[in-house]
């Protein structure tokens, strides 16, 4: 193969991610399923929730509807206020509002509005806001390493390392 040959396929690989990215529903992810607990659920339950699913956030609703959600970064900031995580209810310290998405938008816009935000979570909704999922930055970047698995996958941890006959 001549180094031609090798740019033109590198290329090429360039151009079908960046149309996967540009092109592809978020329905197209491999999402997780979405935790909710309702507005009045403490703290502490929420982050049970967060817990015993390994999950970054939980969907805060109220009568169905999404309200606003609680992640790992809205206890970060409240752990320093000494609530008490038993009593304080999660609707008055999760995040409202948050920027939602529906299963059909684009995965470039939502990494467009986890970029612009700052965040890492949106939840996604059906037409009355009601939640039906979340995507997460691990889940976009998940499918970027799928659509160049030998690349990313065959990189080695520590590129500074210097390999030795017995691989260390």
């Amino acid at each position: 193969m001549v180094e031609n040959d090798f740019l033109e396929g590198y290329e090429e690989d360039e151009k079908a991610m960046r149309g996967a990215i540009l092109t592809e529903p978020i329905s197209s992810l491999d999402l997780r399923r979405h935790v909710s607990v309702p507005h009045d659920a403490s703290v502490a339950e929420a982050v049970l929730q967060m817990t015993e699913t390994h999950t970054g956030c939980v969907c805060v609703v109220e009568g169905g509807i999404l309200v606003g959600i609680f992640t790992e970064r809205d206890l970060l900031r409240i752990v320093q206020g000494k609530i008490d995580t038993a009593t304080t209810p999660v609707g008055q310290v999760m995040t409202e509002k948050p920027v939602t998405l529906r299963p059909r938008h684009g995965i470039a816009q939502a990494l467009n509005q986890m970029s612009e935000g700052g965040f890492r979570h949106i939840p996604l909704v059906d037409g009355l806001g009601r939640p039906v999922g979340i995507v997460a930055m691990r889940d976009i970047v998940s499918f970027i390493v799928s659509l160049f698995p030998d690349a990313v996958l065959n990189v080695p941890p520590d590129p500074e390392a210097i390999q030795t006959e017995y691989g260390g």
